[in-house]
């Protein structure tokens, strides 16, 4: 197993708590449920993209970056906003 050591800034701090409530995960520490997190969406990202043999075993060919996405990503609020807004519309189509 690989240890990391990083710092997230306030904004991502921000986020990553409000999805830990959201997600109900009050039985795991900020640093638990990071780690849960980023192992969620390493395998999600993983088994999209095209694998071949490389460096390190594997080489991964990068897709491009959506280009809707700002840039800069998203403000605390703004992803906060995105978020709940998202979180409507499917309660609406769950309703319909």
């Amino acid at each position: 197993m690989t240890e990391f050591n990083f710092y997230l800034s306030d904004d991502d701090t921000e986020r990553l708590f409000i999805l830990k409530d959201l997600m109900r995960r009050g039985d795991l520490t900020g640093n638990e449920f990071a780690r849960e997190l980023l192992e969620q969406e390493l395998e999600r990202l993983y088994s999209t993209v095209p694998v071949e043999e490389g460096l390190r075993g594997l080489f991964s060919i990068r897709p491009e970056p959506a280009e809707d996405f700002p840039p800069h990503g998203l403000s605390a609020p703004e992803f906060r906003q995105a978020l709940y807004e998202a979180i409507e519309i499917e309660k609406r189509e769950d309703e319909q």
